[in-house]
């Protein structure tokens, strides 16, 4: 668990309740979550301290974010590495350094800056999420998306968008444009990520 806020944090204690998996998180998010009140098969992990769960190296590194202790995390088999991150609001060196090798990426696209300011949100949410400690807009993350590409670098899926302050359309046509600066024979693919269906599975 990356951390405790609702959307990320409420259904935990219903799925391992219901199928037996243990629920990985550090001391702060279960201590600051509600939804981890009595939850069956906790795990704690140390925050920026590599753990292991079989064959997978599993590295939880903080991210800047308006919760007690919030991470993202990089997944490591044999030669593959994934890296997850949402939920922050400025890039930091770390980040970069965590992320750098990664053969996935899962980054978040949270909103287009001048929807944002035109968007329903009240004033005070708008500037949660544009600080330092809320969320990263579709140019902060085409520039990390340009640090973080690499030849090996071959499937990138734009994750947490808004559906009130943010478009598909805007968010893929900036990572298109990282992507093709970075090489016009790149071979990563983009994919786009929604609240309500799957999106594409890849097989690595």
């Amino acid at each position: 668990m990356t951390h405790e806020h609702a959307d990320h944090a409420q259904g935990i204690k219903s799925i391992t309740r219901l199928y037996g998996l243990p629920c990985y998180t550090n001391e702060k998010t279960r201590k600051a979550s509600k939804f981890l009140d009595k939850a069956d098969n906790l795990v704690e992990f140390q925050t920026n301290e590599p753990f292991q769960v079989r064959d997978f190296r599993i590295l939880p590194f903080s991210v800047p974010h308006d919760a007690a202790d919030t991470v993202c995390f990089t997944l490591q088999v044999e030669e593959w590495k994934v890296g997850i991150v949402t939920d922050l609001g400025m890039v930091v060196p770390t980040v970069i350094e965590a992320l750098k090798g990664s053969n996935v990426l899962v980054l978040e696209f949270n909103h287009d800056l001048e929807l944002l300011e035109k968007g329903p949100y009240h004033t005070s949410l708008k500037e949660r999420i544009r600080g330092q400690y809320g969320h990263l807009s579709n140019h902060d993350s085409t520039l990390l998306l340009k640090q973080l590409l690499h030849p090996g670098l071959y499937h990138v899926y734009l994750a947490h968008l808004s559906q009130a302050n943010n478009s598909y359309e805007i968010a893929h046509l900036m990572a298109s444009h990282a992507i093709r600066e970075f090489s016009q024979d790149a071979v990563t693919s983009l994919h786009l990520t929604w609240q309500n269906y799957i999106s594409p599975v890849i097989t690595v």
